[in-house]
């Protein structure tokens, strides 16, 4: 019997997002060192991690974020994003409005280990990141 649902089990379909190796970004996290040609401060928190199953989330300098993306061979595509709602000084709000106002421009990407590149339709480069957990 309970080699009968293992086969069952097996024999179900995987979803494709769900494939081994089908995703090069999910679990993967990313510092931006650059926003729109504009170098990011290293005191500014900012992050962006690419969770399972299409979730993106992180901090953007001043508040935390959470949407989705879309990925299809080198085309990357985020959704609206819902983040929370507080103020902070200048500087870190700057570079939040930068970066979010960018992520909703991105049309692709190209990485290289442990340096990943969002660019627009054009494939101009809008965001240069840099891995946060690699080995």
């Amino acid at each position: 019997m309970i080699l009968r649902m293992v086969v069952l089990a097996l024999a179900l379909p995987v979803p494709a997002a769900m494939a081994a190796g089908s995703d090069p970004l999910a679990g993967s996290e990313w510092r931006p060192v650059e926003i729109a040609g504009t170098p990011t401060p290293e005191d500014v928190e900012v992050y962006l991690q690419f969770r399972a199953e299409g979730a993106v989330a992180g901090m953007g300098g001043c508040n935390r974020f959470t949407g989705g993306y879309s990925l299809e061979g080198e085309a990357l595509a985020f959704s609206p994003l819902a983040a929370t709602m507080m103020a902070c000084p200048e500087p870190q709000m700057l570079v939040e409005q930068r970066f979010f106002a960018t992520l909703a421009q991105v049309r692709g990407f190209a990485r290289d280990r442990i340096d990943l590149v969002l660019s627009d339709a054009d494939g101009a480069p809008l965001v240069v990141l840099v891995q946060r957990d690699a080995d």
